[in-house]
């Protein structure tokens, strides 16, 4: 139930596309021709990555997920202003653009299910820690996520932990984490701030 359209031959200076419903796109770099997608609300707009739009009539929100290279996502309703790129959200990978229809406002957030980004071999993301300390094992998940992750090094400069990751989803690593060293996290603007008294 998704439709688009696109010119017969791009532009010299762009490629625009128009969606209704929801596509994964691929693009293809090139710096001297950016990707633009028209869909309904928003316009996103590319160089050269891999995302997904969701952008049903009938749905609440527009959505913009994006799994490789960054994004540009602004309002396409702000017209009037000079350059409505300074009014957008820029987006990497693991995170996505909301855009309420209702209240007109563009927010950000983590996708659900992160993954380790394209770049990360294996062997980074299959990872045993031996009696470290847990900064050390936060530092590593925001490498091999992409993710920045917030904590307070002081409050845990006694925290140390043995633990080994495999291919557990993210939310199950830090809620392992946080099980450990008696702490708690929540999803702040697409980051993670982890809490915790610290250990004895």
């Amino acid at each position: 139930n998704s439709k688009i359209s696109y010119p017969i031959h791009f532009e010299k200076e762009s490629r625009t596309v128009f969606l209704s419903g929801e596509a994964f796109f691929d693009i293809a770099k090139n710096p001297k021709k950016p990707f633009f997608v028209y869909s309904n609300e928003i316009i996103t707009k590319v160089l050269g990555t891999s995302f997904t739009i969701k952008a049903f009539e009938k749905d609440a929100n527009v959505t913009v997920s994006v799994k490789t290279g960054r994004v540009n996502v602004y309002n396409q309703r702000r017209i009037n202003v000079s350059d409505p790129e300074t009014k957008g959200i820029i987006l990497i990978p693991n995170q996505k653009g909301i855009f309420n229809r209702e209240t007109e406002n563009l927010t950000k957030a983590l996708i659900e299910k992160p993954l380790p980004l394209s770049n990360v071999e294996i062997k980074n993301y299959n990872q045993s820690f031996d009696e470290v300390h847990v900064g050390q094992v936060i530092n590593s998940l925001a490498n091999v996520y992409g993710i920045k992750i917030i904590y307070n090094d002081e409050q845990l400069s006694k925290c140390v932990i043995t633990t080994r990751f495999k291919n557990e989803p993210l939310h199950d690593k830090l809620d392992l984490i946080c099980q450990l060293i008696g702490g708690s996290y929540k999803e702040v603007d697409a980051q993670i701030i982890i809490d915790s008294k610290g250990c004895k």
